[in-house]
């Protein structure tokens, strides 16, 4: 009888362990799943900021290629010496 309480008491036991390791490996995952989810919103963001620097810097390049073409167009044709 002692050898049955016993069993049922180490039964009873590993169960509840059981259950209190999986308790926290859920909330372990929980938490390593919100970090990533914060992570790839960052990540995010940065990808949208980064976009939008591009653009700025497309438009302020096709804007210093135009100036120089200006400057070109308006520059006095220069011969070399003994050019034809």
């Amino acid at each position: 009888m002692a050898d049955e309480r016993v069993r049922l008491m180490d039964e009873q036991t590993a169960e509840v362990l059981t259950k209190a390791v999986g308790k926290m490996i859920n909330e372990k995952i929980l938490e390593m799943r919100l970090h990533l989810e914060a992570r790839i919103i960052q990540l995010r963001n940065e990808t949208v900021a980064a976009r939008e620097s591009l653009i700025h810097v497309r438009r302020d390049m096709a804007g210093l290629q135009a100036q120089i073409a200006n400057l070109d167009a308006r520059r006095p044709e220069v011969r070399m010496p003994g050019a034809r």
